[in-house]
C-alpha cells in the first residue's frame, strides 16, 4: 500500500489553549527526599525552560511562607512542561506522540458509536491476530491481504503489521511572549481529617496562553476518513477529549482551528472547472492507476462522493489544490466542508463487515 502514494491531505492546525495545559517533560527530576529510601541522594540535573516568564515569578516556598528561586533545584517546581532546544532557543511544543494518541482515543470512541464490534485493543485485535497466525505458519502474506482485514481504526493509525496512514508532526508554540506560563501548586488531602496531608504538597507548570501549530499528513487517505477527520477535530475542540496531565482536575482542554488543507493527487486531477470541486475517491485513483487490477485491499469508499471549493495553485513538481477559512475565526464544525464530510463516516462504518473471529 505504501509502495504507490496515489493522494495525500495534509491539515494545518492551530491548538489554543482554553484551559491550563501540561504534557510533562520526562527529563525533569526534583531532588530526592532525604528521608527517602533511595541510596543515591546526590542533586540531580534540572531541566527546563529557563527562559520562560512564569507566574509567579518566584515559586513558592515548599515548606512554610515566602517565595523561593526557580534556579534553585531545591525550590523549583517538581513536574516542568515539555521543551526542546532549537537553533532559535528553547521552545515549548506538544508531542506529536501525544497528540496522535489523542486522535486515536477519540476516533476510537467515535466509530464505537455505530460499531463497536470494529475497535480493537491496540495490540490485541483481530486484524493483528490473523497476520501473526498467517506467519507464524509460514504463509505468504501481502500488505493487500494485511489492509483488506484491518479495520477503520487500523486503516488510519496501524498496527504492528502495518502502518498508519495518519502523521502527526509535534504542535511547537509560536510565540514564547504570549504562552502564559502559570505555576500551581498541588496538595494531597487525607481522607479522614479532610486537611492537606503532610509531604504531600507538590507544584507544576502549565501553559495557558499562546497559539500551538501543527500538521496533520493523511495518505492514501479513503473518501470517509474525511468524515472520521471531521468528528475527530470537532471532538477535540468541543472539549469532549483533554490533552495531557491532569484532564480530570480541570487540564488540558483546547480550542482546534483548522487554518488551511493542502490537496494533493498523484494521478488523476480533478476538473479545474468544477465548483465546487469533487474529491476522487481512492478506489477511483487506485483504479485508473492499475492497483486493483492486481490486489484486493477492500476499499470502502467507491460508493462515496463529496466536493469542496479549492483553490488550484500550480506546484513546482505537483498541483497543489488549497482550501482556506473564508474567516480568521474560530472554526466552524457546521459549516462547509466539515458538514459534508462528517456524514461520510456513518455511511461506510455501517456497511462495514464485522472481523470473522468476532461474528458470534
Amino acid at each position: 500500500m505504501w509502495q504507490q502514494t496515489l493522494n495525500e491531505l495534509r491539515v494545518e492546525l492551530e491548538l489554543t489553549p482554553a484551559s491550563p495545559i501540561l504534557i510533562k517533560d520526562g527529563r525533569h527530576n526534583p531532588k530526592p527526599h532525604p528521608d527517602s529510601d533511595r541510596r543515591d541522594k546526590s542533586r540531580p540535573q534540572i531541566y527546563f525552560h529557563r527562559s520562560a516568564k512564569r507566574s509567579p515569578e518566584r515559586p513558592r516556598s515548599r515548606e512554610g511562607r515566602g517565595f523561593g528561586n526557580y534556579a534553585n533545584p531545591d525550590e523549583c517546581f517538581d513536574m516542568a512542561f515539555v521543551h526542546s532546544r532549537t537553533p532559535q532557543g528553547d521552545r515549548f511544543y506538544l508531542p506529536g506522540s501525544s497528540l496522535r494518541g489523542v486522535l486515536r482515543s477519540a476516533a476510537e470512541r467515535i466509530v464505537g458509536r455505530w460499531q463497536p464490534k470494529l475497535v480493537g485493543e491496540p495490540f490485541n485485535n483481530p486484524a493483528q491476530d490473523w497476520v501473526q497466525r498467517e506467519r507464524s505458519a509460514l504463509h505468504r502474506v501481502t500488505g493487500a491481504q494485511i489492509y483488506n482485514r484491518a479495520g477503520p481504526i487500523e486503516r488510519c493509525f496501524g498496527h504492528t503489521a502495518l502502518r498508519g496512514h495518519w502523521r502527526c508532526a509535534d504542535a511547537w508554540m509560536q510565540d514564547e511572549s504570549q504562552a502564559a506560563v502559570v505555576v500551581r501548586d498541588g496538595v494531597g488531602i487525607n481522607r479522614r481529617t479532610g486537611s492537606a496531608q503532610n509531604d504531600i504538597k507538590f507544584q507544576f507548570e502549565a501553559i495557558s496562553g499562546g497559539v500551538f501549530q501543527t500538521t496533520l499528513t493523511m495518505v492514501n487517505y479513503e473518501l470517509w476518513q474525511l468524515g472520521l477527520l471531521a468528528h475527530v477535530l470537532a471532538a477535540l475542540d468541543d472539549g469532549t477529549m483533554w490533552l495531557g496531565y491532569g484532564s480530570h482536575r480541570g487540564l488540558g482542554r483546547v480550542q482546534v482551528r483548522v487554518s488551511r488543507m493542502l490537496w494533493r493527487w498523484y494521478g488523476q486531477q480533478p476538473d479545474r472547472a468544477e465548483v465546487p470541486t469533487p474529491i476522487p475517491s481512492l478506489a477511483a485513483l487506485a483504479e485508473q492507476a492499475n492497483v486493483t487490477l492486481q490486489h484486493d485491499y477492500g476499499w470502502h469508499d467507491s460508493s462515496l462522493i463529496v466536493a469542496i471549493p479549492l483553490a488550484y495553485s500550480a506546484g513546482t513538481l505537483v498541483p497543489d489544490w488549497v482550501w482556506t477559512p473564508t474567516q480568521d475565526t474560530a472554526t466552524d464544525w457546521d459549516v462547509a466542508p466539515w458538514r459534508d464530510f462528517g456524514p461520510l463516516l456513518p455511511l461506510a462504518i455501517q456497511a462495514w463487515p464485522v472481523p470473522m473471529e468476532q461474528t458470534p
